[in-house]
């Protein structure tokens, strides 16, 4: 199959810019309908109904890298077990985590966990937010499974159109709500719903186009589930769903954490400043979008040279990367006056840490959708477990017992990474160079 990496990077480029943009018009849109401390306090919620999302044990992953060897060999009958399995599989996986959500929800004390103020919003609304966001994700699990689909035809333009689809859906509708209707506690409902409903529907259009025009010849069907295909998909995709819950609790946590034991307009600041530079994660997920499928068709093509002379092509493209990073940065005092108005307020450190921090996970992205593209993923779970711990850990000591501030969060955040980005480039190194032996080839 073609890779139409080109394509995919300018096709792929300018629904990131419309994504980009409708995300910051979203924010806005989202502080001024919310406020700035209840908009703070529902990124710390939906912060973590994402690690829900990684809840799939790693089908997704898993299929994308079979998908991908099965089409390489054009072997379609083989491609459709692989999608009907993991799909069957997920949507079981999926049910039985919504009723077990369903049965002990009741007893979890969520103004606890979230440390609720009654006075900003209700706790019996947030509660119900928090349980329809939950629920809706878990759903959405199931149904993102297509991304996997298009990803493994080459076609890693589609989630940034899917991505667009559901903030612009939420975009206009929250905008209708903050301008006919009026602001309070329901306000918060009204929101959650919104976001939720909007993410949920693109995702169901998104899987009918996916096996009625892109591949219908990879309906799932229930007689093309195997028990053996699932075993195959496991078998990458549980190291992968490992990596991916590592990921979640290192880069999604710090939102968390810092409204329970500092405040939540603290949340908000750090929310605000990762959704600013986020503009150079959405240049550089241009790029990295089609590495890992590509990965594993040149691997799979035995194209060692070819993948080589790849690899470096994208390291010269993502050093544009880190230049936007630099302008970013110098341009937020002026940005913020006329994006925010004077709702929200920063120290210069935290913009300067943050703009660090994002540079970092920029590279180690790079890093990662390679290594995974690769198969070669074991170093990966070490020193992402390793972060992972570190950061949660070292975090909630200096925000509870130093009385630490967004910008402490963010320095450790930045520490915990530096020994993956070392080590991730020299076992990148050694697999380009057939170097890698013994736990660098795992």
């Amino acid at each position: 199959m073609k890779i139409n990496f080109l394509q995919q990077i300018i096709s792929g480029g300018v629904a990131k810019v419309f994504s980009a943009l409708v995300g910051f018009l979203l924010v806005s849109v989202s502080i001024r309908f919310l406020g700035g401390e209840k908009y703070g306090l529902w990124m710390s919620l939906y912060t973590f109904v994402t690690w829900f999302s990684m809840l799939d044990f790693g089908i997704g992953g898993g299929l994308r890298n079979k998908l991908s060897e099965s089409l390489a060999e054009k072997d379609y009958q083989k491609a459709k077990e692989y999608v009907s399995t993991a799909y069957i599989s997920l949507a079981a996986i999926c049910s039985g985590l919504i009723v077990a959500f369903v049965v002990f929800s009741q007893f979890i004390n969520w103004e606890s966990v979230f440390s609720l103020d009654p006075n900003l919003v209700s706790v019996d609304d947030s509660v119900a937010i928090i349980q329809l966001t939950i629920v809706t994700f878990l759903t959405t699990l199931f149904f993102k499974l297509c991304v996997n689909v298009s990803f493994s035809y080459h076609k890693s333009q589609h989630a940034t159109y899917l991505f667009l689809a559901q903030q612009l859906l939420g975009l206009v509708v929250v905008f209708a709500f903050n301008y006919y209707g009026e602001s309070g506690f329901e306000a918060f409902i009204v929101y959650g719903f919104v976001i939720n409903a909007a993410n949920f529907l693109v995702l169901v259009l998104f899987n009918l186009y996916v096996f009625i025009s892109l591949a219908p010849e990879l309906k799932p069907s229930l007689k093309c589930f195997h028990f053996d295909k699932l075993k195959s998909v496991f078998n990458l995709g549980g190291k992968i769903f490992l990596i991916q819950i590592c990921a979640v609790c290192l880069y999604s946590t710090d939102i968390f954490l810092l409204n329970k034991y500092d405040a939540a307009i603290s949340a908000t600041q750090y929310a605000v400043l990762q959704k600013y530079f986020g503009i150079a994660v959405f240049a550089s997920s241009i790029l990295v979008a089609p590495v890992w499928s590509a990965i594993t068709s040149l691997k799979n093509s035995g194209d060692l040279s070819e993948l080589r002379r790849f690899y470096q092509k994208l390291l010269k493209l993502f050093s544009g990367i880190f230049l936007m990073l630099l302008v970013l940065y110098f341009s937020f005092q002026y940005v913020a006056p006329i994006w925010l108005g004077d709702t929200v307020s920063f120290q210069s450190n935290s913009i300067l840490l943050m703009a660090v921090y994002t540079g970092i996970l920029i590279y180690l992205q790079l890093l990662s959708s390679f290594l995974n593209g690769y198969g070669a993923v074991f170093v990966q779970l070490i020193f992402a477990s390793f972060a992972a711990v570190v950061n949660i850990v070292a975090t909630v000591w200096v925000l509870k017992v130093m009385n630490g501030t967004v910008e402490h969060a963010l320095m450790i955040s930045i520490i915990v990474n530096v020994p993956s980005v070392i080590v991730f480039s020299v076992q990148v190194s050694k697999l380009l160079n057939t170097q890698a032996k013994g736990i660098w080839a795992k």
